[in-house]
């Protein structure tokens, strides 16, 4: 049985084709272009393909072993053919495993048998620190993930609306630049509507990753609700044989509710009677300090066992149903309101408690008692991790068309695209753009402005001055404003926020653990934004909250990852003027072709980790928690929730104040990096092409005249060192050029500046150049 391998390939020379091949074997395969020829068990076949620059192997066997070597070729292959098609069918590969990362993590969700009311799946349940350790973790991990999926699809789109050199020669007869190189929505009205609908797919794809994905899991805490009392110490002697004549709703005053059960009371005074002998015993500061936050988690019924009083009293003393610390504070606004949390979860009418007594109530006819010590009812964390599976199925239909559109785009790629500025080079080295002759002198803003001018409108011969550029000189000043104006913004908003955030921590007492070493990064799931907002808000309406930042975040990195490129490129260009270099090109073909576009691989790398952590560091900033609240008898508190169909829970948006400060550090850090990556000199005298089509293809003309150059054009460019600079001889005005008294005056004396694999010499002030 005969098996063939095809491996589909774009080159321009055999020999280079095949570089991992012995000189002698690339002569025998040279001698054996149209014939078979037979080499121990496998035969080896090579077609030349009617297309310039197509090579087709064929590898056919006819034995066991001939079936391991053509496979071994066909892997060679695709591991040695280190070229932009190579990297996206890597980026499909990575989309695909993340895909199927997802479904199997869907899957065994799924299988779990703990769920929830509203479909979500009960993936851990236990502790709150361990909970919260947990899903810290994962969303470390699901944060690595979107930002392999982010970069991957960056670079497809990057791909995706790179122009062909047919595509470039249209725009140019229309006085028309495209960009190369780098990230550029003016392309997409240029290139072939099959990569427009792969940019569109791989763009719009990203947003549900971006707005759902980091909610897929959450955490969800349980707080109570507790009734307190005052106790003389004598009931601990009788029991349950104590007689409780307060122990009525009449005596609840404002705190207890129409709707609560009054045989709850009865129920929980009979409890304390009988059980609160085995409570835990704190004293009265240690009572004070467990029960100063807002929320609850781990005490639920609190006795203070008070000092014996003089008189006959009634027991139980002053008792109320509360949730929140202010039955320890002086004089409320309303003594018979009940205890409430505003907008930023904080205690209505605070205080800093530091003994665990009955406030004064100026209407209060009763007096209370002085605490000796707390006996505090133990209650049981019960946090828990859940997965949304309406949520992660959402993520795993985008993750599936981001990977199908991957694979799409590697079918409808060319191999002529220009997916950088070498491949351009080599494109107008091969063949010379004719609407640019004449412009080699000149930057990509003079070219564009002449462009812009009316045909036929062309200045005179430009005097080389010496120049002093930077990477960010190769940007556009509109672009730079409107870029770092956007970064600044970011900033200052988070600025912003820090400082809110700060400003109700300190309310509720917790910025200094909210600040510390083991608390910067905890989540703490009652920092919540806007406690009564978010009554009865929807599963939808939390999850855009919180996740818009991650959008906002993506759509900053475009701009980053773009104006980087565009210095890098700037420096790609500028060091054609240093020495003789080979073309760094995408084709196989190249000794120094490379899997990446314009961004070098340290560039790219260190941006993914700044990004993966930074996208890690928003999501523990503002993050999706879901909080279930136990009236103080074990039922749904009507306190907080999302109304008659959630009694009791609430789905909220929690802040960290730690996370924020880091996020606003890291972004710092980040922009800064930028302004000094893009205020680097470019050392050598060169002009400034950007990623402008029409000023590279300018430095690529070779001969004097238009087709004087044929003899002189390289067949295989990138197979040779090329430099710029001084090249010596003249470049007369073109047929359709306005000649002026100034141009005709040096004809013979101009001289050219391009790109040469001869001996050139740096630009000499004061000499004309065209």
């Amino acid at each position: 049985m005969a098996l063939v391998a095809i491996a589909q390939l774009h080159t321009t020379q055999w020999d280079e084709a095949r570089g991992n091949k012995s000189s002698s074997q690339l002569k025998r395969m040279r001698t054996c272009r149209d014939k078979n020829c037979t080499s121990g068990t496998t035969r080896v076949k090579i077609r030349v393909m009617a297309m310039r620059g197509n090579v087709q192997l064929e590898f056919v066997s006819h034995s066991y072993k001939g079936f391991i070597a053509a496979n071994r070729a066909l892997w060679r292959w695709l591991v040695m053919d280190r070229t932009w098609k190579w990297t996206i069918l890597a980026c499909a590969i990575l989309a695909t495993i993340i895909c199927i990362l997802n479904i199997s993590v869907a899957i065994w969700a799924t299988s779990r048998k703990q769920r929830t009311d509203e479909g979500n799946y009960v993936i851990k349940s236990g502790s709150c620190h361990s909970v919260s350790r947990s899903n810290i973790i994962i969303h470390l991990f699901i944060n690595i993930l979107s930002m392999l999926l982010l970069a991957s699809s960056n670079f497809c789109m990057q791909v995706a609306i790179a122009p062909t050199r047919a595509e470039v020669d249209l725009a140019h007869a229309r006085r028309k630049w495209l960009d190369i190189g780098t990230p550029s929505l003016g392309n997409l009205r240029h290139v072939s509507r099959s990569r427009v609908i792969c940019w569109i797919l791989l763009s719009i794809s990203s947003i549900p990753l971006h707005l759902v994905y980091n909610s897929t899991v959450f955490a969800t805490s349980v707080v109570t609700e507790y009734l307190v009392t005052e106790m003389d110490a004598s009931y601990l002697r009788t029991g349950s044989q104590t007689r409780l004549e307060n122990a009525t709703s009449l005596h609840a005053g404002g705190n207890f509710r129409p709707g609560q059960d009054p045989n709850d009371i009865t129920r929980t005074f009979e409890k304390i009677l009988s059980e609160s002998i085995s409570w835990t015993n704190l004293t009265v500061e240690e009572c004070a300090k467990a029960y100063s936050p807002s929320l609850i988690t781990s005490h639920r019924t609190l006795v203070l066992v008070v000092e014996p009083s003089t008189t006959q009293r009634q027991l139980p003393g002053i008792w109320r149903v509360v949730g929140t610390p202010t039955w320890m504070c002086d004089d409320p606004p309303d003594v018979l309101a009940p205890d409430r949390l505003d907008a930023n979860g904080t205690p209505g009418f605070p205080c800093e408690p530091t003994r665990a007594e009955f406030g004064l109530r100026t209407d209060d006819q009763r007096t209370p008692g002085r605490t000796m010590y707390c006996l505090s009812e133990p209650f049981e964390q019960n946090c828990t991790l859940e997965v949304s599976l309406a949520l992660l199925i959402t993520t795993i239909l985008a993750n599936a068309a981001k990977a199908a559109t991957m694979l799409y785009l590697l079918l409808v790629m060319k191999a002529t695209t220009l997916a950088n500025i070498c491949d351009a080079l080599q494109s107008f080295l091969e063949r010379a753009e004719e609407h640019t002759r004449g412009l080699s002198a000149w930057d990509a803003k003079e070219i564009k402005e002449l462009w812009y001018a009316p045909i036929g409108n062309r200045p005179a011969p430009i005097t080389w001055t010496p120049r002093s550029h930077r990477r960010l000189n190769a940007v556009s000043g509109v672009r730079l404003y409107v870029t770092f104006s956007l970064f600044f913004v970011a900033l200052a908003s988070i600025g912003v926020l820090f400082g809110m955030a700060v400003r109700a921590d300190a309310a509720r007492g917790v910025l200094h653990k909210s600040l510390s070493s083991s608390g910067i990064l905890s989540k703490d799931v009652f920092a919540i934004i806007g406690f009564e907002a978010l009554a009865g808000a929807t599963l939808s309406g939390v999850v855009l909250l919180v996740n818009t930042p991650q959008l906002v975040l993506s759509t900053l990195y475009f701009f980053f990852n773009s104006l980087c490129t565009s210095f890098m490129e700037a420096q790609e260009w500028n060091d054609l003027a240093s020495a003789h270099k080979l073309l760094r090109v995408s084709s196989s073909v190249s000794k120094a072709s490379r899997f990446w576009l314009s961004l070098p691989p340290l560039y790219s790398i260190s941006l993914m980790v700044f990004s993966a952590v930074l996208h890690w560091l928003v999501s523990q900033a503002i993050f999706m928690t879901k909080i279930r609240f136990l009236n103080f008898a074990g039922g749904p508190s009507e306190r907080f929730g999302g109304g008659e169909s959630r009694p009791g829970e609430l789905l909220a948006a929690s802040y960290s104040t730690g996370a924020i400060l880091l996020c606003f550090l890291m972004s710092f850090v980040m922009v800064s990096g930028l302004l000094l990556v893009g205020a680097q000199k470019l050392r050598n005298q060169m002009t400034l092409v950007s990623s402008c089509s029409a000023a590279i293809a300018a430095a690529c003309h070779y001969g004097m005249n238009e087709g004087d150059d044929a003899n002189d054009r390289l067949d295989t460019p990138s197979a040779k060192p090329i430099q710029w600079g001084d090249a010596g001889g003249y470049v007369p005005l073109s047929a359709n050029a306005e000649q002026t008294e100034s141009s005709q005056t040096h004809v013979g004396m101009i001289r050219s500046l391009r790109l040469s694999t001869g001996n050139v010499t740096p630009p000499k002030n004061g000499h004309l150049y065209w």
